[in-house]
């Protein structure tokens, strides 16, 4: 399973370190995802139907788990 959205660079990989903040959007909800990067947070929001895919402290590369 492939996260869109993803920013990171592909040979990057990257820690999901916190979730949170649920927002609606186009009919739609989101989840905002916190992950490190670089030694910093970057946030990225992914559609509510993602959240079984994201895991605390799971390490992810090219946005594949």
């Amino acid at each position: 399973m492939k996260l869109r959205s993803w920013i990171f660079d592909a040979d990057k990989e990257v820690t999901l370190k916190w979730l949170g903040n649920l927002t609606t959007g186009n009919n739609q909800w989101f989840i905002r995802a916190g992950f490190e990067y670089n030694n910093q947070i970057e946030f990225l929001k992914f559609p509510i139907a993602a959240f079984p895919l994201l895991k605390l402290e799971h390490s992810i590369e090219m946005g594949k788990y």
